[in-house]
C-alpha cells in the first residue's frame, strides 16, 4: 500500500534528486529531509541548528506528520548538514523552480489568481 502523503507535487519534483548516501545507513528519506528544510525556510528558520528544534516543536511536528513519514523521528542537525553538502545545488534549484511553477496558478489574462 502506498502512502498518499507522498503523492504531491513536492515529492514528484524533489524525488528526481539523486541520493548519493550509502544504502543501509539511511534512516530518513532524502525527500523527507528536504521537505523539513524547505518548510523551515518558509517559517523563516535560517540557521541550520534551528531546523531540528523547529521541527520537534509539538505544533510543527504534528503539521509535518501530515505530509511525511517520520518513523525515525526528526533528523539530527548533522544529518541536515550532511544533506545540504551532498545535494547538488543546480539539481535542487531545478527541482525547486519546477515545484514552485507547478504551484503557481495564473488567470487567463496573465495575473496571479488568489
Amino acid at each position: 500500500m502506498s502512502d498518499k502523503r507522498y503523492e504531491t507535487k513536492f515529492f514528484e519534483c524533489f524525488g528526481m534528486l539523486q541520493d548519493i548516501r550509502q544504502e543501509g545507513k539511511i534512516k530518513h528519506a532524502l525527500t523527507d529531509i528536504l521537505f523539513i528544510i524547505v518548510s523551515a525556510f518558509f517559517a523563516k528558520i535560517d540557521e541550520i541548528e534551528e531546523i531540528p528544534l523547529w521541527a520537534k516543536s509539538d505544533i510543527n511536528l504534528t503539521w509535518l506528520k501530515q505530509y511525511i513519514n517520520l518513523a525515525n523521528g526528526i533528523p539530527s542537525v548533522s544529518t541536515f548538514r550532511r544533506i545540504l553538502r551532498l545535494v547538488n545545488p543546480k539539481q535542487f534549484e531545478k527541482c525547486f523552480i519546477n515545484w514552485t511553477r507547478q504551484m503557481t496558478v495564473f488567470s487567463e489574462n496573465g495575473g496571479d489568481m488568489n
